[in-house]
C-alpha cells in the first residue's frame, strides 16, 4: 500500500513537471513573440505606478485607518454593554476586533509598497502636492500605530492575562507567551500555513521574473532579493526546527 501510494506521488511530482515545462515553454514563445507590445505596456505600467503610488500610499493608509477605527469603536461600545456572561456575544465582538487589527496591519503594507515605488519619482518629479502626501503617509502611519496600541488594550480588558504592549520591540514574544493553548495552537498552524502558502509564492514569483525578465530588463536584483528572503525564511525555519528538537538537558 505505501510502496503503490509512493508511486502515485513520484507519478504526480514528474506530471507536474512536465506540464509546468510545457506551460513554459508555451508562455515564453509567446512572450518572445510579442516583445515590443510587452516592452511598451510594461514601461507604460511602470511609469504610472512610479509616477501615482506616492498618492496610493495615502489611499492604502486612510482606507486602513478608517476601517480599523471604526471596527475599533463598534467594538468597544459592544464590550462595555456585555453582561458578563454571553460568550457569543463577546467572540463576535472580539471577531470584529481581529478584522480591525488585520486592516490596521495590511493597510500600512500596501501603503509603504506603494510610498517605497513612488519615492522613486519624487527626486525627479517632486512637487508640492506629493510632498503632502509624503508628510500624510508619515502621519497616517503613525496614527495606525498607536490605533493598533488602543485595539490591543481593548483586547486586553476583554482578556486580563493578555501581555504585551505593541510598541515593545519584544511584544509578539510577550503576547504569545500570554495566550493559553489553544490559541498558540492557531498561531503556530496559521504560522506554518502561511510558511508553506510562502514557497509557493516564491517559485511563481520568480517563473514570472525569468518570463518577463528578457523584456523589460530587470537585471540580477528581483532574483536575489526574492531568492535572499526564500533561503532566510528557510533557514529560519529549519534552525528553529532544529534547536526545539533537541532533548533538554535536566
Amino acid at each position: 500500500m505505501m510502496k503503490n501510494k509512493r508511486k502515485i506521488v513520484l507519478i504526480r511530482f514528474i506530471l507536474v513537471v512536465f506540464l509546468s515545462g510545457v506551460f513554459g515553454g508555451i508562455a515564453g514563445y509567446l512572450f518572445a513573440s510579442s516583445e515590443a507590445n510587452l516592452t511598451i505596456v510594461g514601461n507604460t505600467v511602470s511609469d504610472i505606478l512610479i509616477h501615482y503610488s506616492i498618492y496610493m500610499s495615502v489611499v492604502f493608509d486612510a482606507a486602513a485607518l478608517l476601517t480599523a477605527y471604526v471596527l475599533y469603536r463598534i467594538s468597544k461600545k459592544e464590550f462595555r454593554l456585555w453582561d458578563q456572561e454571553d460568550s457569543d456575544y463577546i467572540t463576535r465582538t472580539e471577531q470584529k476586533l481581529s478584522i480591525s487589527l488585520m486592516a490596521s496591519e495590511i493597510g500600512p503594507i500596501l501603503a509603504m509598497i506603494s510610498f517605497c515605488i513612488g519615492i522613486l519619482d519624487l527626486h525627479k518629479n517632486g512637487n508640492t502636492a506629493k510632498l503632502i502626501c509624503m508628510l500624510a503617509f508619515i502621519t497616517l502611519s503613525l496614527s495606525l500605530a498607536f490605533l493598533q496600541r488602543k485595539i490591543i488594550s481593548l483586547d486586553q480588558e476583554i482578556n486580563p492575562e493578555k501581555k504585551g504592549d505593541p510598541l515593545d520591540f519584544n511584544f509578539q514574544k510577550q503576547w504569545l507567551k500570554s495566550c493559553d493553548e489553544q490559541e498558540k495552537q492557531v498561531a503556530y498552524k496559521s504560522a506554518y500555513k502561511a510558511f508553506r502558502v510562502s514557497q509557493i509564492f516564491y517559485v511563481v514569483i520568480l517563473i514570472l521574473l525569468i518570463l518577463v525578465g528578457p523584456f523589460f530588463e530587470i537585471g540580477v536584483s528581483p532574483f536575489l532579493i526574492v531568492g535572499s528572503i526564500w533561503l532566510l525564511q528557510v533557514l529560519v525555519y529549519s534552525i528553529t526546527s532544529l534547536k526545539l528538537s533537541k532533548p533538554k538537558n535536566h
